[in-house]
Formats: structure tokens, C-alpha cells, sequence
């Protein structure tokens, strides 16, 4: 595996050959890999750092979505594009089979907890939240 350091030791990637994601192994907020930026006075979230280096801004009013890999700590700025916010949380919701749907509701109906439910299956409250809700 290849390294690479931004800005120290502390902020690294390592690149994944089977996968090509640049997972990062410094900081993390919420499972995204961040980092100090000279310049800045906080933390920016490592991926839209390498997607700003290779292609600049990401536009007003987008957010980065992880289309190619779904791996929050990959930083590959080719495993990100720029997506509106409803996209990109209806694209959480929409990789979930019926059956899955159905198991949480289930869950849910028969008196679990999110937390219990989120322990359970490994999918995301928010992520969660819609399935049960839409």
C-alpha cells in the first residue's frame, strides 16, 4: 500500500489497491477523515480538500457524495461528485432492500430503540430515521 501525508504525520491516507480508496487514517468527524489547513481556522473534512486540490470548489448550494465507494473515510477525490443534499440522502435510503426496509419497521413496531436498531443492523440513525419514516 502507497502512503501519503498531508500536512504531518497526524493526516494520512493509505490507498487501497483492490479499491483505489485513499483511506484516511488521521481524524475523524462523524467517520469523515479531517484536517488542519493553513489559513483556516478549523478543521476541514479531508475529502473536499483533496476533491478542491484536484478540481477546485465544489459548487454553491452541493455537497459531496461518495458515488463510488460509500467509504466516508476515503479521500480519492475521483470516488466524490458534487450532489444536492436530497440526492445525496435519497441515495442512502435507496441502496436498502425492501426486505431491510421491513426488518427495521418491524423492529421498530415490535419496540426497539433506534439505538438497539442502529446496533443491530450497522445502518446509520439518519439513514435509519428515513427508512422507517420515508
Amino acid at each position: 500500500m502507497n502512503k501519503m501525508f498531508a500536512y504531518g504525520d497526524k493526516n494520512k491516507y493509505i490507498v487501497d489497491p483492490t479499491t483505489e480508496c485513499w483511506l484516511w487514517h488521521g481524524s475523524l468527524s462523524k467517520g469523515y477523515g479531517r484536517l488542519k489547513v493553513p489559513g483556516r481556522t478549523s478543521p476541514m473534512r479531508a475529502h473536499i480538500y483533496f476533491y478542491e486540490q484536484k478540481y477546485g470548489p465544489v459548487p454553491e448550494g452541493m455537497e459531496l457524495d461518495h458515488f463510488k465507494c460509500n467509504t466516508k473515510r476515503c479521500v480519492n477525490p475521483d470516488h466524490v461528485r458534487p450532489e444536492t443534499h436530497h440526492n445525496n440522502v435519497s441515495k442512502s435510503v435507496i441502496k436498502y432492500s425492501e426486505q431491510e426496509r421491513e426488518h427495521v419497521k418491524t423492529l421498530r413496531n415490535d419496540g426497539a430503540t433506534y439505538l438497539e436498531i442502529v446496533r443491530a443492523t450497522g445502518i446509520p440513525i439518519g439513514t435509519l430515521h428515513r427508512l422507517i419514516h420515508g
